[in-house]
């Protein structure tokens, strides 16, 4: 079975999935899977997953593992998302359906850091707030359409395993102002709050083959704050999306310098009583390193 037939599968068929009504309580769940894959290469090995539901409808589910064939060892990693078809039904099995992807060992993988100064943005006392926001951030990339060619793309995933935002207020009232509402008189009490998170669909698209190329990338996530941001009744986890060019620049056949300028937005998407919104333009600087080849291209058939 080829690569894009298994992709084709893999994002277009729908996935069904059954389980207890009474489990739809559960909301994390971890556990060992073990899988055969159809390839050019039959593939047996299994890995850890990882499920959580953020609503009583809704069901994420992340697995890694590995696998191997013809003493060939190869990474696969998935993330599923399942839609629960009926809310309403409390005994029996709960039958899901959903879509996911999976993909085998990036193509490329390097860090990145990044930091936006003196962000605007709105308080409930009136008066503009402004923070400073950093992050850094693992990048695992996969190549589209060949990495040489003058149009090229790349699927991306960034793991982010620590982000700031400085300046993060709660509010001490007075006899005027209730402490939920906007409230002029209220005094602004200033915190740095830390995050985690996960970007797990990112793409980009390269123009040029030769040593510097521009990049236009886009991609899509989430962070989990230590306390409320960027408001005492907002929500801790927030949804986050970025957007930009970025210049990749060739230092070695296997490195590359990546810098670049996006705009990031941060917000709880209507989860919380307010959802005030963060944004922010943000320079960012890392090193992408080009892996070994992947397991297609060494199963690949002569031409």
């Amino acid at each position: 079975m080829s690569a894009d037939r298994r992709r084709a599968l893999l994002l277009l068929g729908a996935l069904l999935a059954a389980s207890p009504a009474g489990a739809q309580t559960i909301r994390r769940e971890f556990g060992i899977q073990a899988m055969m894959l159809d390839a050019r290469t039959d593939l047996v090995g299994g890995g850890l997953l990882a499920g959580f539901r953020p609503t009583p409808r809704a069901r994420v589910q992340a697995f890694a593992g590995l696998f191997g064939a013809d003493g060939t060892t190869v990474g696969r990693g998935e993330v599923v998302a399942h839609f629960l078809l009926a809310p309403g039904k409390r005994r029996g099995a709960g039958v899901y359906a959903g879509g996911g992807l999976a993909v085998h060992a990036p193509s490329m993988y390097g860090a990145w850091i990044a930091g936006a100064r003196h962000s605007q943005f709105h308080t409930r006392t009136g008066t503009p707030g402004y923070r400073n926001f950093y992050l850094t951030s693992v990048r695992l990339a996969w190549s589209i359409g060949g990495a040489e060619r003058p149009v090229s793309g790349a699927y991306f995933i960034d793991l982010i395993p620590a982000a700031v935002s400085t300046d993060m207020p709660e509010y001490r009232g007075n006899s005027h102002c209730r402490p939920d509402t906007t409230c002029p008189g209220a005094t602004p009490i200033p915190h740095s709050v830390y995050a985690f998170g996960l970007t797990p669909i990112g793409w980009a698209i390269r123009f040029g083959s030769g040593p510097a190329r521009l990049t236009m990338e886009a991609s899509g996530g989430g962070l989990w704050f230590a306390r409320r941001i960027p408001d005492p009744v907002a929500t801790r986890f927030n949804f986050t999306a970025s957007a930009g060019p970025t210049l990749e620049l060739r230092v070695t056949h296997s490195q590359t310098l990546r810098v670049g300028y996006l705009w990031h937005h941060t917000s709880n998407g209507g989860t919380g009583k307010v959802n005030p919104g963060l944004n922010s333009g943000i320079l960012a600087a890392g090193l992408l390193w080009r892996s070994a080849p992947s397991h297609d291209e060494l199963t690949r058939a002569p031409e």
